[in-house]
């Protein structure tokens, strides 16, 4: 039980330091909703070799313990904060201690499900609407109800329907829910407070913290009740003035501070590793294998990254000599010189334009010039200059102060630096408008534009009139649906519905009142079928087709009795 907690406790804490390298080095984007992305989540399981459930947790301790936030910059992103560095340097029961502390209050619930809500999806990682107010007291009741059970030297190990059966006998109208419960436990074990099923004394130490705390209200919640001393088990017996650090401090061995170098590039460290060790092997090797020894291995690829963070061939053998029972290997010397003498021989820079020229004393006279230093000039040949600046803004820049530069494109020709003009068809109008008869009249000989302009007036005056025929129609047909209405049509709402649910009943056809989109009304003959949902789907008599009409569109209502015929 309690090698099983510290055991979990370790790998907690490697898990969420892989994350904080992981993300101070490139630190995932942050969802408009405030989560984490689903590509991201299953980039970070990846790296951290674990499943996607597994990550959420490790992720959510990580931002509860205040060592990632979302940064709020321009691009939000999820990165480590400024704590983090005094975390990485304490010792380990010290790291898990805070995370533990963090869990057991926390009133986040990464396993909640939530139903598919007005944003159609499930909530991420780190969502910021996973807070529920009931979980920080459920994973205390789930501790208190496994300490019961491991009271003294009768150890027993509960499982989700024991702690629930457990639960229910104490409050049987409030019962968890079988999934909140297995989760607590899931996570419970993840972080090393409990093993194999029952709580360890870490996890006993901690709940026992959790009790002094929200006795004395440190933690600002309410005090738990009093419940009598079930078994023995009270805050004494719980070990109240150990701290968790401490109980977990006891169960693990002592840091290894030494290496077992072999000759087929591999290492052997038997035990935990030292901080100091541990930060070695994470910059030159990969781990193989995890267990009660770490097996690393060394490669060039390895090799090459302590050499990318500034190592040199000498200092980084004299480290592994430091920490090795044995001298280093020949093999593994061969490779780190190797390794070393090809390093850097190829070099990879930024450059967004560059200034070439045949007379290598011009170009040096523009590298030397203080006022060119804007442009972030590099001199990569005595006739090549490279420059952080774009190219429009180095030719503005020479141009200014004397010089004559051109451009060149990518194939090493001048381009030209004549203005880019704008052109349009010419026949890009309005068919049926004024304009092209205008461009015709514009193009023609001055002799015939007369003849032309007189023959153009009747064609507008005609244009006048047919508008002012269109607008007397709406005009009489609006006049003709009042006198609909006048003539025994309903304008009230209520009616109105009412009477359109009987003509859908009776299968009879309405005299109906639109008002369109722009106010005008229509009036159209129709037979209602359905009237639900604010609208009425009816049947044109005269058009012979189907349309449907929202209810606040309606303006008034005339029923057509069958036996009375219908004037068009």
């Amino acid at each position: 039980m309690n090698a099983e907690s510290a055991r979990a406790a370790e790998e907690i804490v490697r898990l969420v330091t892989v994350l904080i390298r992981t993300w101070e080095r490139t630190p995932p984007p942050v969802l408009r909703s405030g989560g984490l992305g689903v590509r991201e989540l299953r980039r970070l399981a990846q790296q951290l070799e674990v499943d996607d459930a597994t990550a959420v947790h490790v992720a959510e301790l990580a931002q509860g313990a205040g060592l990632v936030v979302d940064d709020a910059d321009v691009v939000p992103a999820f990165a480590p904060t400024a704590a983090v560095d005094d975390w990485l340097a304490a010792e380990l029961p010290e790291q898990w201690a805070l995370l533990a502390r963090t869990w057991v209050r926390s009133d986040r619930a990464a396993w909640v499900e939530a139903a598919r809500g007005t944003r159609g999806s499930q909530p991420s990682a780190l969502d910021p609407e996973l807070h529920r107010p009931w979980a920080a007291r459920l994973r205390r009741v789930v501790l208190e109800v496994l300490a019961e059970a491991s009271h003294g030297d009768d150890v027993r190990a509960l499982d989700t329907t024991g702690v629930i059966d457990v639960l229910a006998w104490r409050a049987p109208r409030a019962i968890p829910s079988t999934d909140a419960v297995a989760a607590v436990l899931a996570e419970a074990a993840l972080i090393g407070v409990t093993g194999a099923g029952a709580i360890g004394d870490p996890g006993l130490a901690l709940l026992a913290e959790l009790h002094a705390d929200t006795a004395s209200g440190v933690d600002g919640s309410t005090p738990w009740p009093a419940t009598p001393d079930r078994a023995g088990l009270g805050t004494a017996g719980l070990g109240a003035a150990r701290p968790a650090d401490a109980a977990l401090a006891d169960l693990l061995a002592p840091p290894v501070d030494e290496l077992l170098l072999q000759g087929d590039l591999t290492g052997v460290v038997p035990g935990r590793p030292t901080p100091a060790l541990a930060h070695l092997l994470d910059c030159l090797a990969q781990v193989e294998s995890r267990g009660a020894a770490l097996t690393v291995r060394f490669t060039a690829d390895t090799v090459r990254r302590a050499l990318d963070d500034g190592r040199g061939a000498d200092e980084v053998l004299a480290d592994l000599a430091n920490h090795s029972r044995t001298p280093v290997p020949q093999a593994l010397d061969y490779l780190v010189r190797d390794a070393a003498r090809t390093h850097g021989r190829l070099r990879v820079g930024v450059a967004t334009s560059y200034i070439r020229a045949e007379d290598p004393l011009l170009l040096a006279g523009v590298a030397q010039n203080p006022v060119f230093a804007r442009l972030g000039l590099v001199r990569l040949a005595p006739t090549v200059l490279a420059c952080h600046a774009d190219p429009s803004t180095v030719l503005e820049a020479l141009r200014v102060h004397g010089l004559s530069p051109s451009a060149e494109g990518p194939d090493g020709q001048v381009v030209l630096g004549r203005p880019t003009v704008r052109r349009v068809r010419g026949d890009r109008r309005r068919p049926g408008t004024g304009s092209d008869v205008v461009a015709e009249v514009v193009r023609e000989a001055p002799g015939a534009r007369t003849a032309r302009l007189t023959a153009l007036i009747p064609r507008l005056r005609g244009a006048e009139r047919a508008a002012q025929a269109d607008r007397s129609l709406q005009t009489r047909a609006a006049a003709a649906a009042a006198a609909a209405v006048d003539d025994g049509g309903t304008q009230d709402p209520a009616v109105a519905l009412g009477t359109l649910r009987e003509a859908a009943a009776g299968k009879h056809e309405v005299w109906i009142e639109i008002v369109g989109p722009a106010g005008t009304p229509a009036r159209r003959r129709v037979r209602p079928v359905t009237v639900e949902g604010g609208r009425v789907r009816a049947i044109d008599v005269e058009r012979e087709s189907e349309l449907t009409i929202a209810v606040h569109r309606i303006a008034a209502v005339t029923l057509i009795e069958p036996e009375d015929p219908a004037t068009e």
